[in-house]
C-alpha cells in the first residue's frame, strides 16, 4: 500500500511538473457537491436553471480560464436516479453546443461514481469570429447527483498535461 501510495505520488509530481509554470495549481473544495477539483486559479462561481430529459434541475458551476481556455465542474441533483440514456442525453447536450458529436468515449468508474469521458470537436462563435474548439469531459453520476467535468478551448491551447490534471483531479468528499 505504501509504495502504490509513493508510485501515485511520484506520478502526480510528473504531471504537476509537465504543466505550465504560469497555472497556479490547487485544491478546489465544493462542500455542497461533496467533491474537490484542481483548478489553475480561483474559479468564478454560477449558478443557472437547465432544462433537462427529465426536468428542471439547477445547476452549480465553477469554472476559471487559462488564457482563452475554460476549465469548469459542474453539479446537480436530479429528481431520480441519474440513469444510463440521461447521461447519453447530457453529452450528447455538451457536444451538440459546439456542432459536433461525442468521440473517444471510454466509460470509467471514479470514487464509486460511474463515468464517462469523452472528446468533441467543433466552432464557436459565428462569421469571422468563428474558430474551432476542443471539448473533453468527464461525467459522473451516483444516484441523483451529476457531476460534469469539462475542459474546452483550441485544440492547442492548452497542455494535454494541464487538460489531464484537471480531468483527473476529482475527488470524492
Amino acid at each position: 500500500m505504501r509504495i502504490g501510495r509513493q508510485l501515485f505520488s511520484l506520478i502526480v509530481a510528473a504531471l504537476v511538473c509537465a504543466c505550465a509554470p504560469e497555472l497556479d495549481w490547487r485544491e478546489v473544495r465544493v462542500a455542497d457537491g461533496g467533491f474537490s477539483v484542481m483548478f489553475p486559479k480561483k474559479p468564478a462561481q454560477a449558478e443557472r436553471r437547465l432544462p433537462t430529459p427529465a426536468g428542471e434541475v439547477v445547476m452549480r458551476m465553477y469554472s476559471a480560464r487559462a488564457g482563452e481556455h475554460v476549465l469548469g465542474a459542474g453539479y446537480a441533483d436530479f429528481p431520480a436516479a441519474v440513469t444510463p440514456a440521461l447521461l447519453d442525453a447530457m453529452r450528447d447536450a455538451l457536444a451538440a453546443n459546439l456542432g459536433g458529436a461525442a468521440r473517444n468515449e471510454r466509460r470509467v468508474d471514479v470514487a464509486g461514481f460511474s463515468a464517462r469521458e469523452f472528446e468533441a470537436s467543433g466552432t464557436q462563435g459565428s462569421g469571422a469570429s468563428a474558430r474551432p474548439v476542443l471539448l473533453r469531459a468527464r461525467l459522473l453520476s451516483r444516484d441523483r447527483r451529476y457531476i460534469q467535468l469539462v475542459s474546452l478551448g483550441s485544440p492547442d491551447g492548452l497542455a494535454a498535461a494541464d487538460i489531464d490534471l484537471f480531468l483527473t483531479s476529482f475527488k470524492a468528499e
